[in-house]
């Protein structure tokens, strides 16, 4: 005889759900403190927009060789203020639709999506290091926004190659998916404890595109901007950085920032 919990996940498969435990309170609590940046010694700086597609960074940028950006939506501005700015050019990939309009030539752009799947129109960070110089001192600059793909991504690249990185930009998409256990254990915490391995978590800035979401008292946005600076680069103790940060700005205008700083009791 099939059992009621059975039954109902029986039905529940059936009409294109599914039943998921969710993940603890503690797990949350714990996962929210991580989202919490530090102040590793470095000033941060707007780079790019004042809007959309512009990122606070460490000001730490003496001996770049090459920012990579994942995903530009046809928009450079932040690519530009790097070669303006200090000389340092860039790889961008996105698809050819999302090519911005009077890109400079020192700017390569590569007609794909960072992420897994035809040869043809994806290639991974991996590949994209491997025509690269390798150096001994983190000299790259990497910026994702590829639409929920970071995930995987960011797992599937080896620890030595990311720490050829300096400075890393992600914005990471559907956090909501936190509340369901066993994602969060084998997808969402596994990427934060890679990247939290050998980086400094210097700047959180809650995209107000999608807003935020509580669980167990616990508010997290849905969509949230991140950046990490190699540890190796830290030059002063770690204490928490006030957030949100004087050179934030809403991501869209028309809608107000999201209030996500302080943790519920």
């Amino acid at each position: 005889m099939i059992s009621k919990a059975n039954l109902v996940n029986k039905i529940v498969n059936k009409i294109g759900y599914q039943i998921s435990k969710t993940t603890s309170r503690s797990s949350i609590l714990d996962f929210r403190e991580k989202l919490t940046p530090v102040d590793n010694g470095y000033e941060l700086i707007r780079a790019g927009s004042i809007s959309d597609g512009g990122y606070l960074v460490p000001n730490d940028f003496g001996g770049i060789s090459k920012l990579i950006s994942g995903g530009c939506d046809a928009e450079w501005s932040f690519e530009k203020f790097f070669l303006d700015s200090h000389n340092i050019e860039s790889i961008i990939v996105d698809r050819i639709e999302k090519k911005p309009e009077n890109l400079s030539p020192r700017v390569e752009f590569i007609d794909a999506w960072i992420g897994e799947g035809e040869k043809e129109r994806f290639i991974s960070l991996t590949s994209l290091l491997e025509n690269l110089p390798r150096s001994s001192a983190p000299d790259l600059i990497l910026q994702l926004d590829i639409e929920g793909a970071e995930f995987s991504e960011l797992l599937r690249i080896s620890q030595n190659d990311l720490k050829r990185f300096r400075i890393i930009i992600v914005e990471f998409h559907g956090l909501e998916r936190v509340i369901n256990r066993e994602y969060f254990k084998s997808v969402i915490s596994p990427v934060f404890e890679k990247m939290l391995r050998d980086f400094d978590l210097v700047h959180s800035h809650a995209n107000n595109c999608c807003g935020a979401f509580s669980l167990h008292g616990v508010t997290i946005p849905r969509v949230i901007e991140l950046t990490f600076h190699n540890i190796s680069r830290r030059s002063s103790i770690l204490k928490k950085r006030q957030i949100p940060h004087e050179l934030d700005m809403p991501n869209d205008s028309t809608k107000s920032d999201v209030k996500w700083a302080n943790k519920s009791a």
